[in-house]
């Protein structure tokens, strides 16, 4: 957490943490690592919201990231935020074991 390459934007409501995007950029770069929603807060728009401001904050380059593919409503919100699926990660994930789209977006 403590690299200069890597950020983190906090989603907090009244005073509580319900959410968190990090991302790591190297020259014009960047991968978003996670996004997390408090599941009593998802399916309210805060993902949407905190990938936008993320994604304000970045100058030209690409960013990546990578999603389950079972994880339709992160597809879903990527694909509308411009993200576009470039390939596959072949068993990436684990528990269960599952393959991963790895998405990029261009920013000009």
């Amino acid at each position: 957490m403590a690299l200069p390459t890597v950020h983190y934007d906090l989603l907090r409501w009244q005073d509580e943490l319900i959410g968190f995007v990090s991302r790591s950029t190297v020259l014009d770069e960047t991968e978003i690592t996670n996004i997390a929603i408090d599941p009593a807060y998802q399916r309210q728009g805060h993902a949407r919201w905190l990938l936008t401001a993320c994604l304000a904050q970045l100058s030209a380059g690409s960013v990546f990231l990578e999603v389950r593919a079972s994880n339709l409503a992160a597809q879903r919100l990527y694909q509308q935020c411009g993200f576009d699926q470039i390939a596959t990660r072949k068993e990436y994930y684990h528990d269960p074991e599952e393959d991963a789209w790895i998405m990029r977006k261009m920013i000009n």
